[in-house]
């Protein structure tokens, strides 16, 4: 018996794996009654922004036919809403960082199935520096460094926020488009070639990442896909 796999041992019995949903015991971060509660996107979504094909209703279009977006594609693992909305809101604002691990497993699940194109690294989308040390961390750099370690990716703060935006919550779809507009700047290396993931924990209108994937765009020959968590429904 190696000493690893004694030392795993040791850890199930006094601290055993546990749902961090609900907190029963489970092998997996996140148990099979959890899952069942989460709306999965799947296939059913559009292949290029990723919108969820059965939220699309007469108030609802599809946003890549008001947009114009910079990336190649966007997917997300589920829906913003529920149980799944709820956990997203604890990890950001309460603290539960515990929940990067499960999330992150999502996502992994998702950029397997739906993003066929290797990418060289992955992009968190950055806070600002002030509100970063207020929440004492980045959930979008959690969740990129954890997808990192699963898929055997590098990670790389490409893009830096110099503006302290308002949050995007209450906006609409104009509004969020001019609230991020020259948020972000470049600070990898010149002239770079490759693919890279941007990483986020929601997309809704895609203002957000639509605009760090033209940052990068516009400083190197990027080939750019988004990956979020969640995907929010709200349309204007």
């Amino acid at each position: 018996m190696s000493i690893k796999f004694f030392i795993n041992g040791l850890l199930d019995v006094f601290f055993p794996p546990l749902c961090v949903f609900c907190g029963c015991f489970d092998e997996k971060s996140l148990c099979k009654n959890c899952r069942k509660k989460i709306e999965f996107i799947g296939n059913s979504c559009c292949k290029l922004c990723g919108y969820p094909l059965n939220k699309l209703n007469d108030s609802a279009v599809c946003d890549c036919k008001v947009e114009r977006f910079s990336f190649e594609k966007a997917v997300s693992a589920a829906v913003y809403e529920g149980s799944l909305k709820d956990a997203i809101h604890r990890f950001k604002y309460y603290r539960k960082k515990v929940l990067a691990h499960a999330f992150s497993r999502l996502m992994e699940e998702c950029y397997r199935n739906f993003i066929k194109d290797p990418v060289d690294f992955i992009v968190p989308v950055p806070l600002f520096k002030k509100k970063e040390s207020e929440r004492g961390y980045n959930q979008s750099e959690l969740l990129a460094k954890n997808l990192g370690k699963f898929l055997g990716i590098p990670v790389r703060n490409f893009i830096l926020r110099i503006k302290d935006t308002a949050s995007q919550t209450k906006l609409g779809r104009t509004e969020r488009r001019e609230n991020v507009k020259s948020a972000f700047q470049y600070q990898g290396p010149p002239g770079m070639e490759a693919k890279v993931l941007i990483v986020d924990d929601i997309m809704t209108t895609g203002a957000t990442v639509n605009e760090c994937a033209r940052i990068l765009k516009e400083a190197g020959n990027f080939k750019v896909y988004v990956l979020t968590l969640a995907r929010g429904v709200k349309q204007d």
